[in-house]
């Protein structure tokens, strides 16, 4: 279900601020040790998550900064959660970002 402009405006604007941590901000042989449920996928649960990663239904994934275990790996923080963004929802939230960067470069 795709998320309300409202939720996605939320999500940008936690990305600018740092509050959110999203995927595309670690190298990709990270991503299953920072979002640690990837790292405890069967084998079928990896292979649906794949195939929706590469059918754009998944883009992204995210969670908010205070959600942070109290451990790290390489600087990064580690996750035993995750939300996910369509390709769609992406898209909107990049073009959100990019006019609060500029907004505030404004001030």
């Amino acid at each position: 279900m795709e998320r309300t402009r409202e939720e996605l405006k939320d999500i940008a604007m936690g990305i600018f601020k740092n509050d959110i941590f999203i995927s595309s901000n670690c190298p990709p042989n990270l991503v299953p040790k920072i979002f640690l449920p990837l790292s405890i996928l069967s084998e079928e649960e990896k292979l649906k998550f794949i195939n929706d990663v590469m059918s754009g239904e998944i883009q992204v994934l995210f969670e908010e900064m205070n959600r942070a275990i109290k451990l790290s790996i390489n600087g990064f923080p580690i996750f035993s959660s995750f939300k996910t963004l369509s390709k769609n929802e992406w898209v909107q939230i990049i073009e959100m970002h990019n006019k609060i960067t500029d907004n505030m470069g404004n001030i």
